[in-house]
Parts: structure tokens; C-alpha cells; sequence
């Protein structure tokens, strides 16, 4: 599991153009990313469409995960997003099996991560542009902390732990507004209801 230290990450991406409908998918994911400060130039060409778009959600997704728990190397300064990628899989690898189940994030054998986030995901992030949710004096139920626990089971992570074992997750569902610290501890959102709500219907 890593460790974090905070500080936000500012990454540009260089890309050629495209035409409809594949661009109005990579300009979905362009605007989203330019919301937590990624800078983009130039479309990308048809042909090259699929590998480039995977590359900028993996992207936003790094970008979002940097930015909910980072994470800086023993000599100081962030580490970058490759580094990232890699002292981070496990929980990544966790937190995917959270947003597939939530219908966020579906299989994907292109992606480094063998998930991709889903379009209402990518809009999700945009929308909260990696900001956490203000604590609230709210107070943690049994009820909250059997939903909690049962998405940190999905991800599979042992809920008899200390809970801290669980940051990564925590730290990202807190980011995208899906969880809320409160007294006792993090608290489901009326957002996150909202979407289990709808994987059972």
C-alpha cells in the first residue's frame, strides 16, 4: 500500500486530429482532464484513436489518484506517473474492482490497469475535479459502516484491519464525493447510495 504526502500534479499531453464520434469521446475526456489541470493540444489522429484514448483516461485516472493520496519518494519530490502506476498497482488494482462494481469502471485488455472507467465515471471526475468532500459533524451509523466495509470487502481488503489499510480506497471515493469523513469515520453519500442503487436495479 503506499504512503501519501500531499501536493497537486500539473501534467501536459501532446496529441495530432480526429473525427466524430471517436472525437467527441476524446473530448469528453479532454475536458474532464483539463478540469484537474492537464493541459492537452491538438486531437488525435483516427487511426491511433483507441490507444491514445486509453492512454488520457489512464491519464485523468493517474491524475485523480495522485491527486486524492499522494505519494513522494524517500529522497523527496512526487514520484511521476509511470513510478506511480507501479508502487501503487495493488491499490489501484482494488480500487478498480470498487468502481466495477458500482457499474464505474468495466474489463479492458488495452489498458495497463485491465479496467477502464465507464463515461458517467469520467464525467463523475470532472465534476469533482479531485476535490475531497468538507468533513461534516454528521455521525457514522452501523448501517454506514456495514456499506463502507462491504465495498472494502468487494475491493479486497479485510474490514477486521485497521481501516488505514484501506486508504487508497478510501482516500479516492472520498475525492469523487462518494464517501464523507465524519465522526467515526467515513460516511457513504447520498451520491454513493444513489449509484448502488442503480447496479441492483
Amino acid at each position: 500500500m503506499c504512503e501519501s504526502a500531499r501536493s497537486p500534479a500539473i501534467i501536459a499531453l501532446k496529441f495530432t486530429a480526429i473525427t466524430s464520434p471517436a472525437r467527441r469521446k476524446i473530448d469528453l475526456v479532454k475536458e474532464q482532464l483539463e478540469t484537474v489541470g492537464i493541459v492537452l493540444s491538438a486531437p488525435v489522429q483516427k487511426a491511433s484513436y483507441m490507444s491514445q484514448n486509453l492512454n488520457t483516461e489512464l491519464l485523468l485516472l493517474t491524475s485523480i489518484f495522485q491527486s486524492a493520496h499522494p505519494v513522494v519518494h524517500d529522497v523527496g519530490g512526487e514520484l511521476n506517473a509511470t513510478e506511480y502506476l507501479k508502487f501503487c498497482a495493488s491499490d489501484i488494482e482494488r480500487i478498480g474492482r470498487v468502481f466495477k462494481f458500482l457499474g464505474l469502471a468495466e474489463e479492458s485488455t488495452q489498458s495497463v490497469l485491465r479496467w477502464k472507467p465507464t463515461d458517467r465515471l469520467i464525467r463523475m471526475i470532472g465534476e469533482r475535479s479531485a476535490r475531497p468532500t468538507k468533513p461534516s459533524k454528521k455521525v457514522l451509523t452501523e448501517k454506514d459502516r456495514r456499506l463502507v466495509d462491504m465495498l472494502l470487502l468487494v475491493a479486497g481488503g479485510d474490514t477486521k484491519e485497521d481501516q488505514m489499510m484501506d486508504d487508497f480506497c478510501i482516500s479516492v471515493l472520498n475525492a469523487l464525493g462518494f464517501l464523507r469523513e465524519v465522526q467515526g469515520g467515513p460516511k457513504p453519500t447520498s451520491l454513493l447510495k444513489e449509484i448502488i442503487l442503480d447496479t441492483v436495479q
